[in-house]
């Protein structure tokens, strides 16, 4: 009987004190797990954001490299100075002045970008094939910029050699922004 008594009262202690603490201290652990699995998480993202705040400005950096190439102020002047960098490399293509009637737009489907379209007209003479080369020169050194309207005729003046093309033609360029925000 003592050893029933005895057994009873064990168990009494072990449901009425025990048992509720051992649950308490299961949730416990759980919510433990729980916080330690956010920490993780923030830590990850905060070397995350670290990776990302490092790329944004390598981005950065980059599109500024890339605004270099756009128009900026006195579009004939900044005309001039481009195509004469490849008057250099293409001693076969005489390029003439630029069209004083400049047009300045907003880029067509991306006028929230803050950038502008600036349009020149030029005339270029050469023959076929040396002006092929220009255009494919121009076209990969200035990725940004791109030519159209070409109005191809032979040449009139009678001192150019045979084969002779004139070229008139169209050069759409990014202009950079005024203001950064």
């Amino acid at each position: 009987m003592v050893a029933i008594g005895t057994l009873a009262i064990i168990a009494a202690i072990y449901l009425s004190l025990i048992s509720p603490k051992q649950t308490q201290l299961n949730r416990l652990y759980k919510q433990l797990e729980q916080e330690r699995a956010k920490c993780k998480q923030a830590k990850d993202l905060l070397a995350k954001s670290e990776y990302f705040k490092n790329k944004l400005e390598e981005k950065a950096q980059q599109l500024e490299q890339i605004e270099e190439s756009f128009a900026t102020g006195d579009i004939l002047i900044w005309g001039h100075k481009t195509l004469n960098i490849f008057r250099s490399r293409h001693e076969n293509v005489t390029i003439g002045n630029i069209d004083p009637t400049i047009k300045v737009e907003d880029p067509v489907g991306f006028p929230f970008l803050g950038y502008k379209t600036v349009t020149f007209t030029t005339e270029v003479k050469s023959r076929y094939h040396d002006f092929g080369e220009f255009i494919a020169d121009f076209e990969n050194s200035c990725p940004y910029f791109r030519v159209k309207n070409l109005d191809i005729k032979p040449s009139e003046d009678i001192t150019d050699e045979k084969g002779q093309l004139v070229i008139r033609m169209e050069i759409v360029a990014l202009a950079k922004p005024l203001s950064k925000k």
